[in-house]
């Protein structure tokens, strides 16, 4: 029956009706044609949909260059490989400005990881919802789809190759400073330094990989500024000696040569800015075992002894005596108990950490430079500042009074009656005056107290003998 009412309304339209009525028969034409596109459609989505060349990659997809459409995976699995043996055997040029280099890929550490991405293309058109695949199977017949190809890298060995390479342009940066050749100083100036981006370069290479233009991967210099630029060294205003003095030791005193050295070079290259207060304990730091200190002759309570860290009080007074020079104002300074064999009375100056410190104030409008050297078997502190403070300077030291020393008798059973031996020879004391002279084209055009100081006589004391006579 449903036949028979189908051929009876075919019959209806594409009879006499049709003949009498050309708009039914358009009519007729349209919805064929409708009928046929909806069902080539279907068929078309159905086949798309669900027709799938079993175990093997939809036709559309690439790898790379690589067609790999229609292959199994153990198939495309192969011709990625033979790709990747090619192009990773073909050099590739490096240069940077007039320098140039070569690498081959493969001995460098690249590889691919055909695996990974054979199995990234066999999944298009095969992954997601339904739209998500037909989507996919689409593109892939009509446009292509291409998997990227991702190089991957040994990074110890193309680091290690390409070190090799950038080390020829590298150059480190280099810290403006202030070079000291004996009593003169200058400005040595900055200079920049250049790195390559070693990471960045690994993928303008990878880039470069099987890239038939043969152009060479250009090298990117990144300019790296030092820390310490030539304007701030300049504008310290160090450009000449202000003051310079030396004293001598004994080199074969070794922990005392050794304490000496500790305590100058905590004072070498140290820079006093205008306006501060230089302290030696400051800069210095205690003397103790734990910063490198050892047990020397030192005074302590108007006797020779042996304690630590002695010694640098001929540092401290040998920066005294050069900070004299240079005319900066002197704001602590005090004398040793005893006269020591280094230095002349009036112009020492003593150092007990926490308690009595050498200090000094930068007066100028520029940076001082301290430099402490062991030349031989002399101490050398020269203090560097700005040429427009250089003075004429003399440091005047006056002998006011001299105290003889006292002579002390002491009996010594050990000694037979009428024998004497002579302890202590004695040194007479001294009462001193210390002034400072400044002169401008040898007029004396400023004169300055520094210090008076009483260092008192040392005994001479005479052993006398009280013993029997055997």
């Amino acid at each position: 029956m449903r036949i028979a009412w189908v051929v009876t309304r075919i019959g209806y339209y594409g009879g006499e009706n049709m003949k009498s009525s050309p708009v039914r028969m358009n009519r007729f034409w349209l919805n064929t044609f409708c009928i046929s596109g909806m069902v080539f459609l279907i068929v078309f989505t159905s086949t798309m949909l669900f027709s799938l060349p079993e175990g093997r990659i939809i036709a559309g997809v690439k790898i790379g260059p690589v067609d790999v459409g229609l292959r199994s995976e153990a198939g495309a699995s192969q011709l990625v490989k033979n790709y990747t043996k090619k192009v990773l055997a073909e050099p590739v040029a490096l240069a940077y400005e007039e320098k140039k280099w070569s690498i081959v890929p493969v001995t460098v550490g690249f590889f691919l990881d055909e695996a990974r991405l054979v199995q990234e293309a066999f999944l298009i058109g095969r992954t997601g919802n339904w739209r998500e695949k037909l989507t996919q199977r689409m593109v892939a017949r009509i446009a292509g789809i291409t998997v990227p190809l991702e190089w991957q890298y040994h990074e110890q060995s193309i680091f290690s190759a390409l070190g090799a390479i950038t080390e020829e342009v590298e150059r480190p940066s280099i810290n403006a400073r202030l070079k000291i050749t004996t009593d003169q100083v200058e400005v040595v100036p900055a200079q920049a330094g250049l790195i390559i981006d070693e990471v960045e370069l690994v993928k303008k290479i990878m880039a470069q990989i099987g890239n038939s233009n043969n152009k060479a991967v250009q090298l990117t210099g990144i300019i790296q500024q030092p820390a310490i630029a030539t304007e701030a060294i300049e504008s310290f205003g160090i450009n000449s000696l202000l003051g310079k003095f030396t004293t001598r030791f004994n080199p074969l005193a070794e922990n005392r040569v050794h304490n000496i050295r500790l305590a100058a070079n905590s004072i070498d290259d140290y820079l006093i800015p205008p306006g501060a207060v230089f302290s030696f304990n400051g800069v210095v730091g205690p003397r103790t075992v734990e910063n490198g200190y050892r047990e020397a002759p030192v005074i302590v309570d108007n006797q020779l002894t042996i304690g630590l860290g002695g010694g640098i009080c001929q540092v401290s007074s040998t920066l005294y005596n050069g900070v004299l020079l240079a005319n900066l104002p002197i704001i602590e300074r005090r004398r040793h108990s005893l006269q020591v064999d280094y230095i002349a009375v009036g112009v020492d100056a003593t150092i007990v950490y926490h308690y009595v410190d050498l200090k000094f104030m930068n007066n100028t409008d520029s940076h001082l430079l301290i430099k402490a050297t062991m030349e031989e078997d002399r101490l050398v502190v020269r203090v560097f500042g700005n040429e427009s403070f250089k003075k004429q300077v003399e440091v005047k030291r006056l002998i006011e009074e001299v105290i003889p020393p006292k002579e002390v008798i002491r009996l010594d059973d050990n000694l037979i009656p009428g024998e004497t031996i002579v302890k202590s020879a004695g040194k007479p004391g001294y009462r001193t005056k210390v002034i400072r002279i400044i002169r401008e084209k040898g007029e004396i055009i400023f004169e300055e107290l520094i210090s008076q100081d009483l260092y008192p006589a040392e005994d001479k004391v005479l052993l006398v003998g009280s013993g029997e006579i055997n």
